[in-house]
């Protein structure tokens, strides 16, 4: 019989999680107690673990899309189970497919927000960034600015992989400019 992974509440005062990533894929078995994925709270990145073992036959949920407790994310069951059913009365209770946890941000703001505000980091009355305890300590800890980062967290708000994307972005960036300065460097060599 197949086995429905719902959000589960990881602290006092979760309303809603962010899969941060998923540590399955569709097929893979699983067993009880495995990690199966990292889930983003309001206070910090928690371990998401599976209480029955079987075959996961979907994951309902996309990385970095933002939803409330009790969603279901995943089903897990016997290779081959038909679900049918169960994706039916799913339908009403998960996010629309590829909805990412900041897209609803704009819309939640009123119309005159969206013409005011051109910045695209979010932050509190203080002019503070909102930002995960995590991001904030990987953000200090690695001298970025939470200014520069773009977050994709719950109303937009910077989580542990905008951190590491930035941080790749960054380094790809260094990198292209390395190999600029030597191309410009081998070639005035080249004219002497």
């Amino acid at each position: 019989m197949a086995t429905i992974i719902d959000m589960p509440k990881l602290s006092d005062t979760m309303e809603e999680g962010v899969i941060a990533k998923w540590n399955i894929k569709e097929g893979d078995k699983v067993e009880s107690g495995d990690i199966v994925a990292e889930v983003e709270t309001d206070k910090a990145t928690m371990d998401l673990e599976a209480f029955d073992g079987g075959t996961v036959l979907k994951i309902l949920v996309e990385e970095g899309v933002a939803v409330p407790l009790g969603t279901r994310l995943a089903i897990l069951g016997e290779e081959g189970e038909d679900i049918s059913g169960l994706l039916d009365d799913t339908d009403s209770k998960k996010p629309v497919a590829g909805e990412k946890a900041a897209a609803g941000k704009e819309d939640s703001r009123p119309e005159s927000g969206k013409e005011q505000d051109d910045r695209d980091e979010p932050s509190d009355a203080a002019g503070e960034v909102k930002a995960s305890p995590l991001a904030r300590k990987m953000a200090q800890e690695r001298g970025i600015a939470l200014e520069k980062v773009k977050g994709t967290g719950p109303q937009g708000r910077v989580i542990k992989t905008d951190i590491e994307q930035y941080e790749k972005h960054e380094q790809e960036s260094r990198s292209a400019d390395i190999k600029a300065d030597a191309t410009v460097r081998d070639k005035a060599d080249d004219k002497e």
